[in-house]
């Protein structure tokens, strides 16, 4: 068993000889990447405070399925764009039925 928690707690030495590029397709997937994370949302407290209401809120309407969102393990997370088009979306559909 500690053989085990000693190996875990080791880096990889792959990623360590690996060759570094510094060509195009490398540093625009890395801003890709940079860029896709700014853009996440990762709990159900960062999607509450994106979009303004409380956390047990968000908790219950994120269970209901009411906002939506995927999950990476247990987590709920979606893109603020994702939240911004859905928020939109929900302004319009309270706006016609008034």
């Amino acid at each position: 068993m500690l053989n085990t928690i000693l190996l875990l707690a080791l880096p990889h030495r792959s990623h360590e000889t690996a060759p570094q590029s510094i060509g195009s397709t490398d540093v625009s997937a890395s801003t890709d990447l940079e860029a896709a994370q700014k853009q996440m949302l990762y709990g159900a407290k960062a999607i509450a405070d994106f979009l303004g209401i409380k956390h047990r809120s968000a908790l219950h309407l994120l269970s209901e399925g009411h906002i939506p969102h995927f999950k990476l393990g247990k987590m709920p997370c979606q893109t603020r764009e994702a939240l911004g088009e859905w928020l939109k979306a929900q302004e319009a559909r309270a706006l016609s039925a008034a």
